[in-house]
């Protein structure tokens, strides 16, 4: 058998994961699979358990979320996490006992004792579940719901969401500032180099971001994303690293400072304005929903550039120029103004977004950073960024290929504002 290029070894503090046994160059196809079991989400299974399954364990996601009273009806989350649940143990059922044995067996779940609230409403579906005719134990539901939980890889194929688990792409460890991307092709996983990786090298992978947004997101909200979704607190180098994104400017003499490092110059602390930046997140994250609705009117539209000029003065007073917020709305910024005719003013926050996303994102994600850089590419090499922009550009074309930029296009855009040419 032809080396794969990786074995799976026990390493501490990882358990079984991969390890390189050749080097991979940037953009070098390093696992791809087929799935060990699929499970379609976006039909419903013929099986005669499911409508009644369903039913109860939506029941039990209202419940989890304080209304066990039924004063108000089950909602479209609560609905569609029920029945996937559902779903997942009638397809489970249908599978062969070598192959439910592989599912049971083959993956890591966290403990049950796990103290998270996830945790608690996968065992309280298993709970529910076993007790309906010619159903597996309440045990083995329970691994098989936390398997799952932690392993599962999102697809679409023929237009239709499913899940697969991948036994061998199960075994990258997760860091925040990955060796791979995961960017499946139909079913069939497929995890392409990010960055060179050496014979030995452990070969890591992210297990949340799929996009640019937490491609952006600090630390705190990273590790609560992973602790909520994969049950463990991420202790990779980034996360354990000074984290940048929050950089905030010290209060006697402006020099940079995070929550975990103190002033250069020796001034005296300066109080960490934590609930400003929380309400910030929460404000940020509601503004900028209309941009992700294919359906929001142009009112709509309109009041969310509203609402990000609202967030960028804010955060731009209360927590610097530097910091994750001021700089996250800089392309909506752009936007706006190119709308309202502000060529001049488009450029320059575009040029700056440029210029945060090839500090803070391609160190991490550099084909995030490459997308960025077509995005924005038009409103700078059109005005007095030009020259910048180029330099900033040219850095990023080892990951101008179709699979990190998504397609050709993308890819021919990026080499064309590479060079200062505009369309």
């Amino acid at each position: 058998m032809a080396n794969p290029g990786y074995k799976i070894s026990t390493i501490d503090g990882l358990g079984r994961a991969a390890v390189a046994t050749r080097d991979f160059a940037i953009g070098d196809l390093v696992i791809s699979e087929p799935p060990l079991l699929v499970l379609p989400f976006g039909r419903r299974p013929e099986h005669p358990s499911w409508e009644k399954l369903s039913q109860a364990l939506t029941a039990v996601a209202h419940a989890h979320v304080g209304d066990s009273d039924g004063s108000r009806p089950a909602s479209a989350a609560e609905v569609a996490e029920g029945q996937q649940q559902a779903s997942a143990i009638v397809t489970f059922l249908d599978l062969s006992e070598t192959d439910r044995n592989a599912v049971l067996t083959k993956f890591a779940a966290p403990p049950l004792d796990t103290p998270q609230p996830s945790v608690d409403l996968l065992k309280a579906f298993a709970k529910t579940a076993s007790s309906f005719g010619s159903m597996p134990s309440e045990k083995e539901l329970q691994q098989l719901l936390l398997v799952l939980a932690t392993n599962a890889h999102e697809f679409f194929e023929n237009e239709e969401l499913s899940v697969g688990l991948y036994e061998q792409g199960s075994k990258l460890a997760h860091s925040c500032s990955p060796k791979t991307v995961y960017l499946g092709d139909g079913r069939t996983l497929k995890h392409y180099a990010l960055q060179p990786i050496k014979t030995g090298d452990i070969i890591t992978t992210s297990y949340t971001v799929r996009d640019d947004i937490r491609a952006c997101h600090p630390t705190h909200l990273r590790r609560a994303l992973l602790l909520s979704s994969k049950f463990f607190h991420c202790e990779c180098t980034r996360c354990t690293a000074p984290d940048y994104l929050r950089t905030i400017p010290c209060a006697t003499c402006k020099a940079p400072i995070t929550p975990t490092t103190s002033c250069s110059a020796g001034c005296p602390p300066t109080a960490y304005p934590t609930s400003i930046e929380e309400r910030l997140e929460k404000s940020i994250a509601e503004a900028t929903i209309p941009f992700d609705n294919p359906f929001a009117t142009g009112p709509e539209i309109m009041n969310a550039f509203k609402r990000v000029g609202v967030v960028a003065g804010t955060s731009t007073m209360a927590l610097g120029p530097q910091h994750w917020i001021s700089n996250w709305v800089l392309p909506f910024q752009a936007m706006q103004m190119r709308s309202s005719g502000d060529a001049a003013g488009a450029g320059k926050k575009a040029i700056a977004w440029c210029r945060w996303s090839r500090d803070m994102i391609r160190p991490h994600y550099p084909h995030i950073h490459a997308r960025h850089l077509v995005s924005m590419g038009m409103l700078c090499v059109r005005g007095p960024e030009r020259e910048e922009y180029i330099k900033i550009a040219n850095g990023a074309l080892a990951w101008a290929s179709p699979v990190f930029m998504g397609g050709e296009e993308a890819v021919r855009r990026l080499a064309m504002l590479a060079e200062g040419r505009v369309q």
